[in-house]
């Protein structure tokens, strides 16, 4: 049975779920979304014989970059032609922040990867221009860097994504991440973690060293066995209450937040997750 809500189907993201139905103990899975006569993505999944359960999903795109859009000479040349215009009015208006940020937009939509450098320039920028809306420039300075990492990677066979030490405000793109068992997203600073609920897969998840002040988002995590949430800004133990559904989990680090120290705290967290093995102070 093929499960695709409408979110996932937006986002190439398929779901098959084998209830019941009986698989050799090794084959190859493949499925091709076809609108009239044209193949628009094509995805396959291996089920290999030490495979814990018949289920997985798989992302992949055929066109060259899954966050570049394909437009015509005339387009192009449109784009090109007002990107230049805004570039002389921003060499007489250079605190003008709303022609920055157009060329910034111009320049994502005509190549994000040739333009990556001066766009990080001119959030930069646009950060001291505009402090009232600094969270938003450094969320579209997240989604950049993460769109320009995936963009060089073969997600559909990722199994372990490092994203460590990246300065990220929020994490984008957990669609393409179905088939990853490992994620590090240590030393950023994540102010949430609302959209992990796709990473159905995962069974390590390494997010100390953020600004995290909650687990809203983790509930949704079957597989999950090892959550690094030290460092964070963890204050009270219902900061957690996310966790217990999480069946697999059985190793926890809370060290360095917050609540660590508070012993009626610690008391009720052990309470709360008593299958998982809880690290409340550093080694």
């Amino acid at each position: 049975m093929f499960i695709c809500s409408k979110r996932f189907c937006n986002d190439l993201n398929w779901q098959y779920r084998a209830d019941n139905l009986t698989f050799p103990k090794d084959c190859d899975l493949k499925v091709t979304l076809v609108q009239g006569s044209l193949e628009l993505c094509s995805s396959s999944l291996h089920l290999g014989e030490n495979d814990s359960s018949l289920s997985g999903s798989s992302v992949t795109s055929m066109d060259k970059s899954i966050f570049s859009q394909e437009m015509s000479p005339l387009k192009k040349d449109t784009l090109l032609q007002a990107m230049e215009s805004v570039l002389q009015l921003m060499e007489m208006e250079s605190d003008n922040k709303w022609t920055v940020l157009t060329v910034v937009l111009l320049m994502t939509a005509l190549d994000p990867d040739s333009y990556f450098d001066q766009i990080m320039c001119y959030l930069d920028k646009l950060e001291d221009l505009d402090g009232k809306r600094i969270h938003y420039y450094k969320d579209l300075r997240s989604k950049f860097i993460i769109e320009n990492i995936f963009a060089g990677m073969e997600l559909t066979n990722a199994s372990t994504i490092t994203l460590s030490g990246r300065s990220l405000t929020k994490m984008y793109h957990t669609e393409l991440l179905p088939l990853v068992t490992s994620l590090d997203l240590c030393d950023n600073l994540l102010r949430d973690v609302h959209e992990f609920n796709l990473l159905q897969n995962v069974k390590v998840l390494n997010v100390a060293n953020n600004k995290l002040e909650n687990c809203e988002g983790l509930q949704h995590l079957p597989k999950l066995e090892r959550l690094l949430l030290n460092g964070n800004n963890l204050t009270k133990s219902s900061d957690l209450l996310q966790l217990t559904t999480c069946a697999k989990l059985n190793f926890l680090d809370i060290s360095d937040n917050p609540l660590s120290c508070q012993e009626e705290v610690i008391q009720t967290i052990t309470a709360l997750l008593p299958n998982v093995s809880i690290c409340f102070k550093q080694q």
